[in-house]
């Protein structure tokens, strides 16, 4: 799970959300050397609620947000090693700037999203506007996940089948309301996605995960049972 790629600004209150470029490309640049395969989306949900192989070298790599930085610092770097990704759209922020955390860090914009997906890139939401869901009430949740779907298809042009919860947060009225609309949801919690494929956990990126640790976090992944 990552957020962001690329230096933060001086002012930036995220700065343990970034990812620098240099050390994505050591990364992406390890798992291609040792034989790590990135997993596309729908192979993804084909095998959401299957258990995962001990040894099994299948990644997934994911953004959550759709900060630009993901076009402009990791796109290419993905396409070097034929790497895919799903990147979480917060459907109201397309062709803006991240409001919900008081940044102003510009999100991803519709051409560079058709751009990516062309190649492979697949997207799914994040919401519409990134509120809190276990806040809302029942219409104002339906927007998040419901609309959100919405506005991404006529976009896209495809259906969208994955979901990203903001903040990590969700409760059983929540998962059933994502349940109706997607195949497949992602929490924050931190571990291999070895179960029910409607809260599947990640392995948070950011700044600190320099490659001996990545390293790691790959081989703890792959023997932990």
């Amino acid at each position: 799970m990552y957020h962001r790629i690329g230096a933060p600004a001086r002012k930036s209150r995220f700065k343990g959300q970034y990812t620098p470029e240099k050390m994505f490309a050591r990364q992406m640049k390890y798992l291609f050397e040792h034989g790590y395969q990135t997993v596309s989306l729908r192979d993804l949900i084909s095998s959401a609620e299957q258990p995962t192989p001990a040894g099994d070298k299948r990644i997934c790599i994911t953004f959550d947000d759709g900060y630009e930085s993901v076009y402009t610092h990791g796109f290419g770097i993905l396409q070097k090693y034929n790497f895919t990704a799903v990147v979480f759209l917060v459907a109201d922020c397309i062709n803006k700037t991240c409001l919900w955390d008081k940044d102003t860090e510009p999100i991803l914009r519709a051409e560079q999203i058709r751009e990516m997906a062309e190649a492979g890139i697949d997207f799914g939401s994040h919401s519409f506007s990134h509120r809190l869901l276990v806040e809302l009430d029942t219409e104002e949740l339906e927007k998040e996940v419901k609309g959100s779907k919405t506005v991404l298809e006529e976009l896209l042009g495809k259906q969208i089948d994955s979901f990203s919860y903001p903040y990590g947060a969700f409760n059983e009225t929540v998962k059933k309301m994502v349940q109706q609309s997607y195949k497949v949801a992602f929490s924050t919690k931190n571990g291999i996605s070895d179960i029910q494929g409607f809260a599947l956990p990640r392995i948070d990126m950011n700044k600190d995960k320099i490659l001996p640790v990545f390293i790691y976090l790959l081989w703890e992944a792959r023997h932990k049972k």
